[in-house]
């Protein structure tokens, strides 16, 4: 009856963040998502790992697309990979990029030389989180301020609307 209740309070979320591993940062970035007001689905493996939250949660495997698809990924609005492996956080960024093109993805790196390698792979720069959990500018028109506005206005448009925008002063 639970695990019923839980599926169905995450198919009706919308615009809500995926946290990828409940270790350490992933139980930080997640007090950050609730102050902010915002609605959170956790993606663990283990399952002894989030037996004491109360909160939305899929085990499984955050690298099997149909485990972030459980998670609603297609109607989230960001994900946080915060997996203790730099190439599963890798891997997760990936898939979490191709199942929803408009994703505001950050990557925990452990390792410095893995940022280049997480950004490549489609996620923001870890200080964008910030700028994103500040604004609730999802829900309505892009502002001026943040970082997640700035990414998302141009998402699914064309070059050539960017250059139309900005009198051809700008860099794709």
């Amino acid at each position: 009856l639970g695990r019923r209740r839980m599926e169905q309070s995450i198919a009706a979320m919308r615009g809500h963040v995926i946290i990828c591993g409940w270790g350490r940062v992933g139980r930080s970035i997640a007090a950050e998502v609730a102050a902010a007001g915002r609605p959170y689905v956790i993606v663990e493996l283990d399952e002894d790992r989030v037996a004491d939250t109360t909160a939305p949660v899929v085990i499984g495997d955050a690298t099997v697309d149909q485990v972030l698809e459980e998670a609603g990924i297609a109607r989230a609005a960001a994900l946080v990979a915060a997996v203790e492996s730099d190439a599963g956080n890798s891997f997760i960024t990936l898939g979490a990029r191709s199942l929803n093109q408009s994703l505001f993805i950050v990557a925990r790196a452990r390792q410095h030389d893995s940022e280049a390698k997480l950004a490549r792979a489609g996620a923001e720069e870890r200080e964008a989180i910030q700028d994103w959990l500040a604004h609730r500018c999802d829900d309505g028109p892009p502002c001026e301020r943040c970082t997640w506005c700035s990414v998302r206005r141009w998402v699914g448009r064309r070059a050539e609307d960017a250059l139309r925008a900005h009198d051809g002063g700008v860099t794709l």
